[in-house]
C-alpha cells in the first residue's frame, strides 16, 4: 500500500485511518529536519500465521501553509509476539529509525526454539513507492549480547551481534556493518563490551556520517533495584569499549526508579540527561546530566528540580552547558506549558523561559520533543503528539498528530523579559 498526501487544515491535527487498534511504535525526528518526524502503526493481520501489518508514516509538517506532507508504506513482518526476555528489560517491542529522507529501519526481536538464543531482525523500507523492502537477521546468544538498536551513520549502519557464527572463531560479540541495500560492508567487527547490558541501550555515533569517530551507548541497569543506574560509554572505531560515567539516584526509597532521560551528539559533544524520582516521594524530581567531548568529562550536574516532568529534550549548546527542554502532561491527558533551562556545572545559567501558553491534548506516551540549534543563534522548540483518536465512535481507529513549533533567538531563551514584557517568540 503507498499512501502520499498533502493535507491543507486551519487546524494543526491531522487524521488518518488504520484497520485495527494495535500499538503505535514512535521513530524519532529527523536528524536534519525536525518538522520531519517517523513513526508507525501495528496491528494484528493474521494471528495464526504470527503477522502483523505495521503502516510507516514520514511525516512532515509545514508550518507555514499549516499543512502536512506524509508517505505511508505498508509493510507485513512475521512476528511471535515475543514481548520479553527474562534477563533483560525490554522498552520497546519494536524499533523505528530514519535512514535518509527515502528509507527507514525497522527492527524486532524474535524468540527462537533453542533456549536463550533469539533472533534479531531488520527490515529496510523503501519509502519511494513502497514497492521494495529488505530484511535481514542475526541469531544472538541471550549470554553474550549488548544492544538491539544499531549505530546509524550516513550510508551503513553498525548491528550489535553476539553470535560466534557471525562474529568469526572464539569472537562472541561484534558489529556488523550493513548498506542501505541490507549488504554486509565490512568485516564484522569485535565489541569487547565490559558488562551485559539492557534491551534499552542507546547508541549514539561521535560523528553522525563518520563511523571511524566510534559512538557512545547510554544504557539503565536494573541490577540493584534500590539503586537505578544509568552508564555512559565509549566505544572507538576498533570497537573497545571505555565506561564513562554511571550515574545513580541518591533518593533513599523502596522503589525508585529512572522514568525519562534524553540525549545529545550536537556539536561533536555527547549530552545525556536522567530524571529520577522515588515512587513514595512527593513530585520532587532529581535530575541528573552529564557531558562529555569524546571521553573528556564537560559537565556533571545533580540537580533537584520542584515537581515531576512527563517529557524532556536536550541540546549540546556548548562544552560544559546544555539546554534543558522541560514538559508535563496531567492525569487528564493535557500537556501544558514547558520550561527552558540552560545549564552548566555549576547549577542554572540566566533565567528559566517559562512558556505557559502551549497546551496540547495528548498520552504521556504519545508525546514526544526535540531542542535544535539554528544559524544565527535560533533555538527550536518542536513538539508533536502521536496517538490513537479515543473519542471518535468509529469502526477503524484512526491515529492523530498535533504538531507545536516555538523559535526563539538565544538571549531570549537565555534572559527571558519579566512576566509584564514578555519574549517575542519567532
Amino acid at each position: 500500500m503507498f499512501e502520499r498526501s498533502l493535507i491543507l487544515a486551519l487546524s494543526t491535527i491531522y487524521l488518518f485511518s488504520f484497520a485495527a487498534r494495535a500499538e503505535i511504535v514512535w521513530g524519532s525526528f529527523f536528524p536534519k529536519d525536525s518538522d520531519t518526524i517517523l513513526y508507525a502503526a501495528c496491528q494484528d493481520e493474521d494471528v495464526d500465521k504470527n503477522l502483523r501489518r505495521c503502516n510507516v508514516t514520514v511525516e512532515t509538517k509545514i508550518f507555514s501553509l499549516q499543512a502536512e506532507y506524509k508517505d505511508t508504506c505498508s509493510i507485513i513482518i512475521e512476528d511471535n509476539v515475543y514481548r520479553s526476555i527474562n534477563v533483560f528489560h525490554l522498552e520497546n517491542h519494536y524499533d523505528l529509525f530514519p535512514l535518509s529522507v527515502d528509507r527507514v529501519l525497522f527492527n524486532w526481536i524474535e524468540k527462537s526454539s533453542e533456549d536463550k538464543v533469539h533472533e534479531l531482525k531488520y527490515k529496510i523500507v523503501d519509502m519511494l513507492g513502497c514497492n521494495r523492502s529488505i530484511e535481514r537477521s542475526f541469531l544472538f546468544d541471550e549470554e553474550h549480547y549488548f544492544s538491539k538498536v544499531p549505530v546509524l551513520y550516513g550510508e551503513q549502519f553498525e548491528v550489535f551481534v553476539g553470535n560466534s557464527s557471525v562474529c568469526g572463531r572464539q569472537v562472541d560479540e561484534c558489529l556488523v556493518a550493513l548498506d542501505w541495500e541490507g549488504q554486509q560492508s565490512s568485516e564484522p567487527k569485535p565489541f569487547a563490551s565490559v558488562e551485559r547490558s539492557s534491551l534499552s541501550s542507546r547508541s549514539v555515533p561521535v560523528v553522525s556520517f563518520q563511523a571511524a569517530k566510534g559512538f557512545h551507548v547510554h544504557r539503565f541497569d536494573y541490577a540493584d533495584e534500590l539503586r537505578p543506574q544509568l552508564k555512559l560509554s565509549y566505544v572507538d572505531a576498533a570497537g573497545t569499549s571505555i565506561d564513562l560515567a554511571s550515574l545513580a539516584t541518591s533518593v533513599a526509597s523502596v522503589y525508585p526508579r529512572l522514568f525519562d532521560s534524553a540525549h545529545s551528539n550536537a556539536n561533536y559533544l555527547y549530552g545525556v540527561c536522567a530524571s529520577t524520582k522515588a515512587e513514595d516521594s512527593d513530585k520532587s524530581v532529581e535530575l541528573l546530566c552529564a557531558q562529555f567531548d569524546v571521553i573528556t568529562p564537560r559537565l556533571s550536574l545533580r540537580l533537584k528540580l520542584p515537581e515531576s516532568w512527563s517529557w524532556m529534550a536536550m541540546h549540546n549548546v556548548a562544552p560544559g552547558e546544555i539546554a534543558l527542554l522541560l514538559g508535563n502532561c496531567d492525569a487528564h491527558e493535557l500537556c501544558r506549558g514547558y520550561r527552558l533551562l540552560w545549564l552548566t556545572s555549576e547549577g542554572r545559567k540566566g533565567r528559566t523561559l517559562v512558556k505557559s501558553d502551549f497546551a496540547m491534548r495528548c498520552a504521556r506516551d504519545g508525546i514526544h520533543a526535540s531542542l535544535t540549534e539554528h544559524e544565527f543563534g535560533l533555538y527550536c522548540v518542536r513538539i508533536v503528539c502521536v496517538q490513537y483518536d479515543n473519542e471518535e465512535e468509529e469502526e477503524e481507529d484512526r491515529v492523530v498528530t498535533s504538531h507545536h513549533k516555538d523559535c526563539m533567538e538565544r538571549y531570549v531563551a537565555l534572559n527571558p523579559y519579566p512576566s509584564l514584557d514578555k519574549p517575542k517568540l519567532l
